[in-house]
């Protein structure tokens, strides 16, 4: 009963929001939180965000929640992102299965930008701007907790509950801050179509979230003299809906390539188009390719991974990718999880 209501009200919130935010409309600039769209996991980043209907374990929480139903029993992810300009993006997340009530999973993240120096306008002086003697730090984290379940043999579906928080000012007089109640949806359906068993196809729904504004105030400058103080205006989250499909273009028991594609829509952004490749070798060893279409920045990615069977139930994983952002510097990624 419980599963039939779920799968009702999933099927509901993918058609409102495929609707709502199907419009090819480009508000760069007007959106908070973007720190959570920086990719996290080796693998699929190094695929060019292409590979939503496959995930190592506890990485599905970052990606599509519904792919935690591939946990076996237990999972813990590690990630580290060394991106552009000393940004730093770290994270953890650890799954367990409860029998046949499904997995439940808790991750835990948190950005960087590393210390700034304060820039000041004050029309008061000679130079309007000018650097001063502070530095700065923007800082951001969350928490959250994740479930999944299959509702029938080939679908499945996955809920993400995270608590986000920023600072944008952290070693100022004045900290402007801001906090946020989150929510992700995703599901995950193998139709086991004739002839093409290995298609898998995902939905997902992202950062799903009430506007939220900044604390403090600011000075409103007009000809030279302070015009007002005043708060800040509330902003809408980096709401993010997806749709990706896989299948294996070749599989024997030595070798395999998996082709993967997705298309992304960001809603402060035009909708992007995602491919990505993995070649795998006695699923030991493994290469990754991926490319994004109508990225502002991003385009190539790359990497490769490793699996270790420490025995019949032990199985560690190492991943690694090179993503390429065009005049930005490069970025890359590490990730580990080991499963049991």
């Amino acid at each position: 009963m419980f599963k039939n209501i779920l799968k009702k009200c999933v099927i509901l919130l993918i058609i409102s929001f495929s609707i709502l935010y199907g419009e090819g409309v480009k508000k760069v600039g007007s959106v908070g939180y973007k720190f959570l769209s920086i990719p996290i996991g080796a693998r699929s980043t190094a695929m060019g965000n292409s590979l939503l209907t496959y995930a190592d374990g506890a990485s599905a929480v970052f990606w599509n929640p519904a792919l935690l139903t591939q946990v076996d029993k237990y999972s813990v992810f590690i990630s580290h992102n060394n991106h552009f300009v000393d940004l730093k993006m770290d994270a953890v997340a650890a799954a367990m299965r409860v029998g046949n009530i499904g997995v439940f999973a808790l991750r835990f993240f948190s950005f960087s930008s590393g210390e700034m120096p304060e820039t000041v306008v004050d029309f008061q002086n000679n130079s309007p701007i000018f650097v001063s003697d502070n530095t700065f730090e923007y800082m951001a984290y969350g928490v959250g907790l994740s479930y999944a379940t299959m509702l029938t043999d080939k679908f499945g579906v996955g809920l993400n509950a995270s608590y986000a928080a920023e600072n944008l000012t952290k070693g100022l007089p004045q900290e402007n801050k801001t906090n946020s109640l989150m929510f992700d949806i995703g599901t995950i359906y193998t139709p086991s179509f004739p002839g093409f068993k290995s298609l898998r196809m995902a939905l997902s729904i992202s950062n799903f979230s009430s506007d939220t504004e900044l604390s403090g105030q600011f000075d409103d400058w007009n000809n030279g003299k302070v015009y007002e103080t005043r708060g800040f205006e509330k902003f809408p989250q980096s709401l993010t809906f997806r749709f990706g499909i896989s299948f294996d273009a070749y599989r024997n028991d030595m070798h395999y390539i998996m082709l993967a594609t997705n298309i992304e829509h960001p809603n402060d952004n035009l909708e992007r188009y995602n491919l990505g490749s993995e070649y795998g070798f006695k699923n030991l060893f493994f290469l990754r390719g991926g490319y994004i279409f109508n990225h502002d920045t991003r385009s190539f990615s790359g990497g490769f991974g490793i699996k270790y069977s420490v025995s019949d139930k032990y199985d560690i994983h190492l991943d690694y990718a090179y993503v390429d952002y065009g005049l930005l510097q490069d970025s890359q990624l590490i990730s580990f999880s080991f499963g049991w």
